[in-house]
């Protein structure tokens, strides 16, 4: 019987896969598998599964014929799971040694979702540190969500967009939980039918433990999400998310105002003039209308702190911003510095196993 299926989406992601499944397979029991969803890719990755999948019976890979989107992708792949719980992965993030042994360990509480942390990592896997769910959990922490109090608790404490599941590989879940879960047809094609899936088991009652424990190194500066743009990359951030958050629980929730806070919290003013800028400098790629649509949707809350900051990302002057570019270089240094600290505290230099 399989208890846990690793369920990992790809597309042409070949580079980085054969370090997220060397990392897995050591790793792997008779009780556990493997399945990745091929999404159509044109690069090498149907050479690099054949490798694994050859050598081990519980990595299976099926690959479609012609692209169809990360949500369409996400839900065939699980159709193929056939474990009692699933772990979505990205296919370039690579998990920590032991971090199935302690998943499995975890399940014996039979809880409905459990949430894990990761590090932060440049495209290169070097470390770049933690970067917690919560802002004020420090250990393990058990929510029964048909509690409203508990409910809104969670959501509070939630410091990113992550504990509402935006980061594939945050959530171990019970596939019965998937299954029975329905969504609207509006997620679909929002790229975030994860969080359509498992918000509505948080709206519908379910329990979940926030284990603590640090299960996979992401890699960073590799948004699959960007071949449209940095402005459409917000789009499905902002209008995405947002969507999706009051579909769930409804525009006037306290849960869809807490998705909304900690977007702002992660997409802030210097996120949005940079795409400004960009959008002046490149407007056949960039769509400046768009972007303050999105300006105004992210900011504008009826607040005069919100109005002051949706006016100054549309109309800080062209030439402030390029000021603005300039003053990057000093914080690239201090992020290259923090890799060689991370390097010093961790030898190898390295996240990955």
């Amino acid at each position: 019987m399989i208890e846990l299926s690793v369920c990992i989406p790809t597309y042409n992601f070949g580079r980085f896969i054969g370090e997220t499944l060397a990392a897995l397979e050591k790793q792997l029991d008779a009780n556990t598998e493997i399945v990745v969803y091929d999404g159509g890719s044109t690069d090498d990755t149907a050479e690099v599964l054949g490798q694994f999948s050859r050598r081990h019976p519980n990595i299976r890979y099926h690959r479609a014929e012609a692209r169809g989107g990360i949500d369409n992708d996400i839900e065939a792949l699980l159709r193929l799971a056939r474990g009692s719980y699933c772990w979505l992965v990205s296919a370039d993030d690579i998990p920590v040694p032991g971090a199935l042994a302690l998943i499995r360990k975890e399940l014996q509480g039979e809880r409905d979702i459990y949430l894990l942390e990761h590090t932060a990592c440049d495209i290169d896997m070097r470390l770049l540190g933690l970067y917690p769910l919560f802002s004020d959990l420090q250990g393990p922490a058990d929510f029964d969500f048909s509690s409203a109090p508990q409910r809104l608790a969670y959501f509070a404490s939630a410091r990113t967009t992550e504990p509402f599941f935006s980061f594939l590989s945050t959530a171990v879940f019970k596939r019965v939980l998937w299954d029975e879960r329905k969504v609207a047809e509006s997620i679909r094609g929002t790229c975030w039918i994860v969080a359509g899936h498992l918000l509505g088991a948080l709206r519908d009652g379910c329990s979940a433990r926030y284990t603590g424990h640090c299960a996979i190194h992401k890699r960073g500066d590799n948004d699959s999400f960007m071949d449209q743009g940095i402005v459409n990359r917000y789009r499905i951030a902002i209008e995405g998310f947002r969507h999706v958050g009051e579909t769930v629980f409804g525009a006037g929730s306290a849960e869809a105002a807490h998705i909304r806070r900690v977007l702002r919290a992660e997409l802030r003013m210097r996120h949005l003039l940079q795409a400004r800028l960009q959008a002046l400098r490149d407007p056949q790629r960039e769509s400046l209308a768009l972007l303050e649509r999105l300006v105004r949707m992210h900011f504008d809350d009826g607040t005069t702190a919100g109005s002051l900051r949706t006016f100054a990302a549309l109309h800080t002057p062209r030439s402030v911003l390029e000021l603005m570019s300039l003053a990057r270089g000093p914080r690239r240094l201090w992020r290259r510095l923090t890799i060689a600290l991370n390097r010093i505290r961790h030898p190898g230099g390295r996240a990955a196993p």
